[in-house]
């Protein structure tokens, strides 16, 4: 399901049962040491999703241990994001050469506990939001249509569930106008996952806090899409970086000031016409995202390409 959400350069793996067998590695065993058994199995098949992702790179596993803020840490020119609810568990990666970020979310298809729509929802989200939590049922994908237009520019992802020593499988994209396939979609539940996957996009990049108050969202129902308003100043965009740099055995940013710095003067025959020209640098103001709503879950996706 999560992969027909993302770009083609995003491997996606997801499980929706826990392997009583699946061995974390020590360093990652260890932050579960205090932990009670639901957090270990959620926890140690999320990791055993994000090593297999790493596997998809062409990347020997390694522990994904928690950073200061709770955020995976990924091996270096890797970009991931790591999601896990009751009954499904998923794990994305990507060369951050080709994908500047990405977050992912997935949460029951459930309506949200009393209170907490209050917390996360924006005046201009509710304008959207209580006429579908009114309608309920009636307010399916094909029967409304509110939000933008369904423009995102992201293709479907060629990457899949990934077995154990299996290579990636193609689902195929999504079916354009048909994002939800369950009865009912619980509306406040796919706003809040449309925010959790916003801050876990915004996050390697601004590496500070954002709160449901900072992004506001704007939903396309028939089109599977969402649009993300930042609130605040967001961070400058790398510029310069051409998708496909930084494979292994590459230093990016020594390939790169190399490549920018060659000195004429002492190189005669070096020619600026192969060096790539950076691009201006763009402050971030905001995300493109898509949804789903099948199988009992709502999952959403943010993935920013490199520039």
């Amino acid at each position: 399901m999560l992969a027909t959400l993302l770009h083609p350069a995003v491997v996606a793996v997801e499980a929706f049962t826990d392997d009583p067998d699946a061995v974390l590695f020590p360093a990652e065993a260890a932050a579960l040491a205090r932990s009670v058994d639901k957090r270990r199995r959620e926890f140690t098949t999320a990791r055993v999703c994000a090593h297999r992702a790493l596997a998809g790179l062409g990347i020997p596993p390694v522990p994904i241990l928690r950073g200061p803020k709770g955020e995976p840490q990924w091996p270096a020119g890797v970009i991931g994001s790591i999601t896990h609810c009751a009954g499904y568990r998923a794990a994305v990666a990507a060369w951050s050469a080709d994908i500047l970020t990405v977050g992912i979310d997935a949460e029951p298809n459930a309506a949200l506990p009393a209170g907490v729509l209050d917390q996360i929802a924006l005046p201009e989200e509710r304008a959207w939001l209580d006429p579908l939590l009114r309608d309920g049922p009636a307010a399916r994908p094909g029967n409304v249509s509110h939000g933008i237009p369904a423009a995102h520019g992201i293709p479907a992802a060629r990457s899949g569930v990934l077995p154990p020593g299996g290579p990636t499988a193609g689902p195929g994209p999504l079916p354009p106008g048909a994002p939800a396939d369950d009865p009912v979609v619980h509306w406040d539940r796919l706003l809040f996952s449309m925010k959790e996957s916003v801050y876990k996009a915004w996050f390697p990049l601004a590496r500070r806090w954002l709160g449901f108050e900072d992004a506001s969202i704007t939903i396309d129902l028939a089109g599977g899409t969402f649009s993300v308003r930042l609130l605040v100043d967001g961070p400058v965009l790398p510029g310069g970086v051409p998708p496909g740099r930084g494979r292994p055995g590459n230093d990016l940013s020594t390939d790169l000031s190399t490549d920018l710095s060659t000195d004429l003067s002492t190189d005669p025959s070096a020619e600026r016409s192969v060096s790539p020209e950076p691009q201006a640098p763009e402050r971030l103001t905001g995300f493109t995202g898509r949804w789903l709503a099948r199988n009992g879950l709502v999952i959403t996706a943010i993935t920013v390409p490199g520039r």
